[in-house]
C-alpha cells in the first residue's frame, strides 16, 4: 500500500472536534453556577446575554463543569470555564484562536468580550465563549490539537 494511500484513509479517523454524542442536559436556574455563568454573560457578552434563553451543562456538575452549552436567539455557544491555577492552558487557547481562526473557517472560534479579551475572569475562574459549529466541540485539550493538525497535515500530503 503506498504512502499516499494511508494518509488518505488516516485523514477520516474521527476526532474529537465533532464528536454529535455529547450530551447537553438542563440546568436549575436557581443552581449557583447557572447564577455564576449568567453574571459572567451579563458583565462581558452583553450582545449575547440580551438575547440569552438558557445555559445546559456536558455531564455532570460534579464530574464534568467545565463546558456549558448557552443557547441564545442568535445561535449557540460554548461557554468553557477553567479555573485560575490553569491561566498558561487559558493562555494557550486563546493563541490557537488566534493563530486558526483567520485561517480555518470552520472551527469553533472564541468569541471576543466587551473588555477586548478572548476570555472573562469572575470568582477565581476564567471563561472562553466559544461559537458553536454545528456539533462542534472542542475542549482544548492538547492532545485534540495534536490530532487535529495530524489530520490537517495528512490533508495537506494529499492534496499535494
Amino acid at each position: 500500500m503506498s504512502q499516499k494511500k494511508i494518509n488518505f484513509i488516516e485523514l477520516f479517523i474521527p476526532d474529537t472536534f465533532s464528536d454529535p454524542r455529547m450530551i447537553w442536559s438542563s440546568i436549575d436556574t436557581n443552581h449557583n453556577v447557572h447564577s455564576e455563568l449568567e453574571l459572567v454573560l451579563q458583565k462581558d457578552y452583553k450582545d449575547i446575554f440580551e438575547n440569552f434563553i438558557g445555559i445546559e451543562k456536558s455531564g455532570s456538575i460534579n464530574i464534568n463543569s467545565s463546558n456549558f452549552l448557552v443557547k441564545t436567539r442568535i445561535g449557540n455557544f460554548i461557554l468553557k470555564k477553567v479555573s485560575s491555577n490553569q491561566f498558561k492552558k487559558v493562555k494557550s487557547l486563546c493563541e490557537v484562536d488566534t493563530k486558526l481562526s483567520p485561517v480555518f473557517n470552520r472551527i469553533p472560534k472564541i468569541v471576543t468580550g466587551e473588555n477586548s479579551n478572548k476570555f472573562s475572569e469572575l470568582n477565581d475562574n476564567f471563561y472562553l465563549l466559544y461559537e458553536k459549529i454545528g456539533s462542534s466541540h472542542y475542549s482544548g485539550e492538547k492532545k485534540e490539537f495534536d490530532m487535529f493538525l495530524d489530520t490537517f497535515m495528512n490533508y495537506q500530503k494529499v492534496v499535494k
